[in-house]
């Protein structure tokens, strides 16, 4: 088959008005933007990704994109003026949602983007952010005009969940993983949109941990005994290959792990060479072997996966102290 990536995560920044404990991206540890690349860097790694590979889907991932609205824009033009029709969708917690009706949708109509909106404030005991949340995603279907449809009905069909491209590679996981297409919390998500325009809200409040941490709260990788249980029960990222400085990696927790690592001292610890030792796709330099492998694999495990647990039983509930940015500060000191 055709080189090919599902989901392309374009990372754009990790400047975030939360702060998730076990972020993928690591925006709970980084918060100033310390490994943010130029945007001329995003742009030429866009470009060297749809040279070796057939991109499904573009995703613009922070950080929280709001944050970065120049920036998105200029990449959103770039994308659309050798792209007018594969998905975009830009990922964010909602939290300025509000604040910014107006220009999202003003992007969802000029760059034809899907806005996805992931609640992470759910489980506070003060539902006042969640409810604002909620009540901004209905004022931009207003705005926009589009009616309100079933969730459900867009997540099978933007994901390929009954797998009309026919992907083998596809088709093995969904059967591993005996996916049924449906999201965890079906019952409360939105959907306003027309084709691959709108915007989607879904309740997103767990996370999977990518690591743990010990007695003396440094972070260990769980080193589970098998990765492909890994991959299937514990992995956050299981269709979402991640861009960063015109490199490709199996996942966001692989692609941060250097300098998640030296930020916390730990990045001579024996326990993490084997993740360390993980090798992207170079793209500036890569051999179609190595493109071809990473998209063989984009559906399966490697061996990296041991780092994530091996059952789905390792989850955070994000509540207050894991997600707020200054009791996750307190907490840490």
């Amino acid at each position: 088959m055709h080189p090919s990536i599902k989901i392309l995560d374009v990372f754009i920044g990790n400047i975030c008005n939360l702060a998730c404990q076990f972020c993928d991206t690591r925006s709970d540890t980084f918060r100033k933007g310390e490994y943010d690349t130029s945007l001329e860097n995003v742009k030429e790694s866009i470009d060297l990704a749809v040279k070796y590979f057939k991109i499904e889907h573009f995703s613009l991932l922070g950080g929280e994109p709001l944050l970065y609205k120049q920036k998105i824009i200029e990449i959103l033009k770039h994308i659309r003026s050798f792209d007018k029709d594969t998905p975009i969708n830009i990922a964010t917690n909602g939290m300025l949602l509000s604040k910014n009706i107006d220009f999202i949708a003003n992007i969802i109509e000029e760059y034809s983007v899907c806005i996805m909106v992931s609640d992470h404030v759910s489980k506070f005991k003060d539902k006042t952010k969640s409810n604002q949340i909620l009540a901004s995603v209905h004022e931009l279907g207003k705005v926009l005009g589009y009616k309100q449809k079933d969730p459900i009905d867009w997540y099978n069909d933007y994901h390929d969940f009954k797998n009309k491209k026919q992907d083998p590679l596809f088709q093995a996981w969904l059967e591993k993983k005996q996916w049924q297409g449906r999201p965890g919390d079906e019952e409360d998500s939105i959907y306003y949109g027309d084709g691959n325009r709108g915007v989607v809200y879904v309740v997103y409040d767990w996370f999977y941990q990518n690591y743990y941490l010990d007695e003396n709260n440094k972070p260990k990788p769980f080193n589970s005994h098998s990765a492909d249980d890994s991959f299937i029960n514990g992995c956050c990222s299981e269709f979402c290959s991640f861009l960063y400085d015109k490199k490709l990696y199996k996942c966001g927790a692989l692609g941060t792990l250097k300098r998640f690592l030296t930020h916390h001292n730990v990045a001579d610890d024996p326990e993490w060479q084997k993740y360390l030792a993980y090798k992207p796709v170079d793209l500036t330099n890569c051999t179609p072997q190595e493109v071809q492998r990473f998209s063989d694999t984009k559906h399966t495990c490697i061996k990296e996966c041991t780092m994530c647990p091996a059952t789905s039983s390792y989850q955070m509930i994000k509540t207050e102290e894991k997600v707020l940015p200054i009791l996750r500060n307190v907490q840490a000191n």
